[in-house]
């Protein structure tokens, strides 16, 4: 029977929400502040929510929200130490190929500190208003999220990327340059659904987090466990994937 991985535990920040004074207009410059601010006091991970409005349960749908991997971008241009990460992004917000490319290009330009967050997805009214198909049964969910992951490493790791599968194809695809971190970034998988999302993370995953619940204008800090390849299918001994955005909730 395996054995459990020993895994280093380190703190992250986790920003739920885009609320900073009266002007929306000015609220990049907090977010800049704040992870600046954490990186400076010694924290290891600071993320960011990958949804187009805010979410149930943290804000109101109509406050200002940010673009993640927009946000990411310009992050890690100001940044040095820091880890940077969506939490998550949904498999169905972009195409994964593009995705990957995104990624590599945020992984570029922060010298290698991109942790790449991704979920099967779960906020059916955001799905509405930006026109994305939502499948109500989550075990598709969770094949599209394990199938994306297998084409985004293979964006990252091939020289030309050919991929056909249930859900996404590429073909005789170009990504260059390549993500920094070799052989790629770390992956982190956010849900929880004990059975569906554990299987998910056992297979495609190199790194798994357990993050607390956040709240409307707080900072959120993570456990986050970093050792490469740290989740184990150990029968009872098993840890739910749990994202401090809204989780997935397949079974």
């Amino acid at each position: 029977m395996p054995k459990l991985k020993e895994a280093k535990t380190k703190f992250g920040i986790h920003n739920p929400s885009w609320l900073y004074g009266n002007n929306p207009h000015e609220m990049f410059e907090d977010i800049k502040a704040k992870a600046q601010w954490a990186e400076q006091h010694g924290f290891a991970w600071f993320s960011v929510m990958d949804h187009m409005i805010q979410i149930q349960g943290v804000g109101a749908p109509e406050e200002p929200f940010m673009e993640g991997w927009t946000v990411l971008s310009a992050l890690a241009a100001v940044t040095t130490k820091i880890r940077l990460a969506t939490l998550v992004s949904s498999v169905a917000y972009r195409n994964p190929a593009l995705l990957a490319k995104m990624a590599a290009g945020v992984d570029i330009i922060s010298r290698g500190r991109l942790t790449f967050g991704i979920g099967a997805g779960w906020y059916v009214d955001e799905y509405k208003q930006y026109n994305w198909v939502f499948p109500e049964k989550p075990a598709i969910r969770i094949g599209q999220l394990e199938e994306a992951i297998r084409l985004v490493k293979t964006m990252w790791m091939e020289p030309r990327a050919t991929f056909h599968g249930k859900y996404f194809t590429v073909d005789n695809a170009i990504l260059e340059p390549k993500p920094v971190q070799k052989p790629h970034p770390p992956i982190l998988i956010g849900g929880s659904g004990e059975q569906l999302t554990l299987r998910a993370s056992v297979m495609r995953a190199t790194s798994l987090a357990t993050l607390q619940p956040s709240s409307k204008n707080s900072m959120c800090c993570a456990a986050i466990a970093t050792t490469s390849n740290a989740i184990t299918t150990k029968s009872k001994r098993r840890t739910r994937p749990r994202s401090s955005s809204r989780p997935t909730k397949p079974r």
